[in-house]
């Protein structure tokens, strides 16, 4: 039987994209994706990074070094995956890593972020379905004193 290894992450961009190329012409990065949760500790909610490696190729590596930059809201769809190997002294490592299929851009800001110049002064809208700010669900997403531990389903 096939298992399913199927990843989605949804988070903020640790670094600049570095874009390299192999020997072989193909290009790769990698990233350093931040994804937020709430915990309780002692009376308070506090809110703690999980930090996830993120390997793109190709097409993809290419898009993200394009569009993207520290801080950027971003999503990655891919597997996770796991190499060990053995160095010079003899020491064996693991890196546990998740190896993007897919990169999905946020039409959001981060929350302080500046909203882009040009529709104010124009006197436009943003366009329907889109906002020039942080979607609210974004912004206040642990303002309040609910944690997912709390909620019944």
């Amino acid at each position: 039987m096939r298992g399913i290894n199927h990843i989605f992450l949804f988070g903020m961009l640790g670094h600049d994209v570095e874009l390299r190329t192999t020997p072989q012409g193909k290009s790769v990065t990698e990233l350093r994706l931040a994804t937020n949760r709430a915990i309780k500790k002692d009376e308070a909610w506090v809110e703690v990074a999980d930090w996830h490696r993120v390997t793109l190729w190709d097409k993809e590596a290419e898009l993200a070094a394009k569009l993207l930059k520290k801080g950027a809201p971003v999503g990655v769809e891919g597997e996770l995956r796991t190499e060990s190997w053995t160095d010079s002294a003899d020491q064996k490592h693991t890196k546990v890593f998740v190896l993007g299929r897919r990169l999905h851009l946020s039409p959001f800001k981060r929350a302080d972020e500046a909203p882009a110049p040009g529709r104010e002064e124009r006197g436009e809208a943003p366009p329907r379905g889109r906002s020039e700010r942080a979607h609210p669900a974004f912004a206040a997403a642990h303002e309040d004193d609910v944690g997912t531990a709390e909620i019944p389903f």
